[in-house]
């Protein structure tokens, strides 16, 4: 039953208000109405405005063809429907607008409350084909669904005070675009669009806040997310997941940026994280701001060749990245990308910091970041370094993401810092032909776990004594410090089986004759310190001096052979340098410090092919050998009273040039006349080893004075030179 009924094709209903009515007077529909073509009121004339304009529950407005227009009065109250069916639905009042039914238009929707809020309650429902556009002058209050059965192409929501989206009951769903634009935008329920624009470069889902941008609920989008905000946005608590090929997110703020928090409630902390996957970017920038990203939190870009780039002037992660992955339905990770990448800068880079364990306790937690292309971490100020806590994991390829064939480029991380880098984690560039490269103008540490398939390089342009540092390298052994393999056999420094006072023993622990064959146990066990592998080259350059306490190969026994998982080893340093750690490769190892290098008893330098030392004074306390051949050379002295041993040839040169080449270094066998001064001694327990040949060329003096027993185990020397 209609109040009013006007069925009839062209017909309209207009209600004109009295000239004259008292102030209070309002405007009262309590039953249907219909009309064919349009429906209007104007709530307001010359001489009189209404104080309230109210749609009772009962009631309802609905046209066929065109549109209802509703203005004027000062406050509107919509408990019943309206409802265009191909047309427009606008309704505009002076003060406040409350909806609390359905508006619903074949066309667009204009709500509009010009001097007051427009509420939108859980019971209300807006739907249209084209554009729904809320305005006011207050606040905007999304508390009821909108598009839910039929999703506009644009929803545009703008208020002068604030936006405000429910979580229990608010959920927004457009075919293509959303923007909300307000000095505070809190937005704690669901988005949803299905669809994009015609534009490749614009972001369909635009929130803009001046004063503060909160984000607690779910947006599941087709198109792109730009946030935008000049203070600390609060996003926690909030999933966002993309599906449209292509699409984006971007945050961008002058302000800090956390995605995600850390809630302390009394002793108890809590970690409120975001799950955010993008498409082909994902980019959170602050001009003046930092970037964190805290424990329980996850970003993710999903697409080939997608990037995830976190901009501030300070970067902190405990959470996780990842390049190339999406999240299922339970979270799960799923690696979908191939060349995608990681990409950290600012002025400082801290990856690992504070988050609660299950009690709620705060306790250092490391990060995971995660690539099927290129990991970049770059820091651009002068005052911060790269910092990797212990427990954080670097790494590009990931076991997980196997089943993805290695695209062109290559893997890789980067780190690149204008002072200084602090490694104590792990990071592994894996993947065919992964590069690892660090260069710093600081000083550079490494107390973790370093590998890459192919090269690996750190270089640093700092001049300090300690300028590029392993640290010390702490390997399974006994209380007498003698090493165990993983299966607690004693074994030397080249991993064969011997008894507590050294000798070489069988697979029984007795002794063996004096010509027997040693007997390979297992590898040496690393439980700490700086460890470097690459299954092509560790090259590390410095313009000052380096302290190499740890280890570079991973050593294991295959085939009865120790083999390590670095094929050449290649060192240049210009200042002082110090090895104490072991340096082991299955090919060449060539380590040249200009001012002085010193082996240290704990010191052994290992290689199959070559193994070369170079320095400007060169002290020998510990183990340097080789199957094929061991070089020593010295520009001003070569002081032995390790061991120096070589399966073929051990050369000793004194008095060389810095400068000279490889082939004059390494091919070569000067005269001493090309020697410039130079002098060799071996004293004490020192030892010259070789099972063909042994040359000593000095351009000034040798002199012999070891001890005449000094190692259970040595070859002897065929030919003496």
């Amino acid at each position: 039953i209609y109040g009013l009924y006007a069925p009839g094709p062209g017909s309209t209903i207009t209600l004109l208000v009295p000239q004259n009515a008292a102030a209070s007077s309002g405007i009262y529909i309590g039953n249907r109405v219909l009309a064919h073509q349009g429906f209007s009121v104007n709530a307001a004339s010359n001489t009189w405005t209404a104080a309230m304009f109210e749609l009772d529950v009962a009631g309802s407005i609905e046209v066929s063809t065109q549109s209802i227009s509703l203005s004027g009065a000062d406050s509107m109250l919509l408990k019943g429907s309206l409802i265009s069916q191909q047309g427009n639905v606008t309704v505009e009042s002076k003060d406040s607008l409350e909806v609390r039914n359905v508006v619903s238009a074949g066309g667009n929707i204009l709500l509009r409350a010009t001097a007051g809020d427009l509420t939108l309650t859980a019971t209300s429902r807006a739907d249209a084909a084209g554009t729904i556009t809320l305005d006011a002058l207050g606040t905007v209050r999304l508390d009821g669904p909108i598009g839910f059965n039929n999703a506009p192409q644009a929803l545009l929501v703008t208020a002068q005070t604030s936006i405000l989206a429910s979580q229990s009951t608010s959920s927004v769903r457009s075919a293509a675009e959303v923007s909300l634009t307000a000095p505070v935008v809190q937005f704690d329920g669901l988005l949803t669009t299905t669809g994009r624009t015609a534009a490749t470069n614009d972001y369909e889902v635009r929130l803009t806040a001046t004063d503060e941008l909160r984000l607690t609920g779910q947006f599941t989008t087709a198109g792109s997310v730009l946030l935008d905000t000049p203070s600390d946005p609060l996003i926690y608590n909030f999933t966002g997941i993309q599906t449209g090929s292509g699409s984006r997110w971007k945050i961008v703020s002058a302000g800090n940026v956390s995605l995600g928090r850390i809630t302390q409630n009394g002793a108890a902390a809590t970690a409120q994280g975001v799950r955010l996957q993008a498409v082909a970017e994902l980019l959170v920038q602050t001009t003046s701001g930092s970037v964190t990203v805290p424990t329980g939190s996850q970003l993710a870009v999903s697409d080939d060749s997608g990037r995830l780039r976190l901009v501030g002037t300070d970067v902190q992660v405990v959470g996780t990245l990842l390049g190339g992955a999406s999240f299922n339905g339970t979270g799960q990770v799923i690696w979908t990308g191939r060349s995608a990448s990681v990409e950290l800068t600012g002025s400082s880079l801290t990856v690992g910091g504070l988050g609660p364990d299950t009690t709620g306790t705060l306790v250092t937690r490391g990060a995971l970041l995660q690539a099927t292309g290129k990991l970049v971490l770059n820091s651009t100020g002068t005052n911060s370094d790269i910092e990797v806590n212990a427990l954080s994991s670097l790494g590009t390829m990931p076991t997980a993401a196997a089943a993805l064939a290695v695209a062109s480029p290559t893997p890789a991380i980067e780190l690149t810092s204008a002072t200084g880098v602090r490694v104590y984690g792990v990071i592994d560039a894996g993947g065919t032909g992964a590069d690892l490269v660090t260069s710093a103008g600081g000083k550079v540490l490494i107390d973790g776990l370093l590998r890459a398939t192919d090269q690996l390089s750190l270089s640093t342009t700092s001049t300090a004594a300690d300028s590029l540092t392993l640290s010390q390298l702490f390997l399974k052994s006994n209380s007498q410090g003698q090493l165990l393999d993983s299966s607690d056999r004693l074994i030397d420094v080249n991993s064969f089986l011997i008894n507590s006072d050294g000798k070489w023993v069988d697979a029984n622990g007795d002794p063996l004759p004096d010509d027997a064959q040693p007997v390979r146990g297992g590898a040496p066990v690393r439980l700490s310190g700086g460890t470097l592998n690459a299954g092509g080259t560790v090259q590390l350059t410095s313009s000052g001096g380096m302290n190499l306490a740890g280890q570079i190969g991973e050593l294991s026994v295959v085939a009865n052979q120790l083999h390590s998982g670095t094929a050449v080893i290649q060192i240049r340093a210009a200042g002082q340098s110090t090895v104490s750690g072991r340096l082991q490769a299955s090919q060449t190892a060539d380590i040249r410090s200009t001012a002085g290098l010193k082996l240290t008893t704990a010191g052994a330098i290992l290689a199959t092919d070559l193994a070369h030392l170079l320095g400007g004074t060169l002290q020998l306390e510990g183990y340097v050998g080789s199957d094929d051949l061991v070089i020593l050379s010295g520009v001003q002295s070569i002081g032995v009273t390790g061991t120096a041993q070589s399966g073929a040839e051990l050369r000793v040169h004194s008095g060389v040039s810095a400068g000279w080449t490889n082939t004059q270094l390494l091919t070569s066998s000067p005269t001493a006349t090309q020697l410039a001064g130079g002098t060799v001694t071996v004293r004490g327990s020192g030892v010259l080893d070789a099972t063909d040949a042994i040359r000593i060329a000095t351009g000034a003096s040798f002199s012999l004075a070891a001890d005449a027993v000094v190692s259970p185990n040595l070859s002897s020397i065929r030919t003496p030179v």
